[in-house]
């Protein structure tokens, strides 16, 4: 039981380790080759949502702190009109 468990682990880790070692291998291309010349640079695809995740993890906190503080304040000022109010 034991073994069967651990050959089928090693089996999946060792397809799963070729298909990224797989996926990272780039083309070579001969240096005396034209192929690429007229390649466009493109910039990898992960920079943008790293840039405004964060972003938007900061302006989601600033508006619920901004409105917590409203809200906060609301109800202090409920609690002191009550509280200041002259009884008749």
């Amino acid at each position: 039981m034991f073994n069967a468990l651990f050959v089928n682990v090693y089996v999946i880790n060792y397809f799963f380790y070729k298909s990224i070692v797989m996926a990272l291998e780039p083309e070579i291309i001969p240096s005396n080759s034209k192929d690429g010349e007229d390649a466009q640079t493109l910039s990898p695809k992960w920079k943008k949502p790293i840039f405004f995740v964060p972003l938007l993890f900061l302006f989601i906190y600033i508006l619920k702190t901004i409105f917590t503080s409203i809200l906060i304040f609301l109800g202090l000022y409920f609690i002191w009109n009550l509280a200041t109010k002259k009884i008749n």
